[in-house]
């Protein structure tokens, strides 16, 4: 039996939990915060389906 491949893609994640203890001026602070607000929680919940998919439930 093969199985069918699946795949979850998180990009624009945060590189530092704290921006202002590095200088990095290819990142903004303000966006990041507000990208991983708005899709982190839809992130973790495609995560947690691919996995209860993985295990047949």
């Amino acid at each position: 039996m093969q199985a069918e491949t699946k795949t979850l893609y998180a990009y624009n994640t945060t590189q530092f939990t704290d921006y202002d203890k590095y200088e990095s001026s290819i990142f903004d602070p303000k966006a990041k915060a507000a990208y991983r607000e708005e899709m982190f929680p839809k992130q973790c919940a495609a995560a947690y389906e691919l996995g209860k998919n993985l295990l047949g439930s």
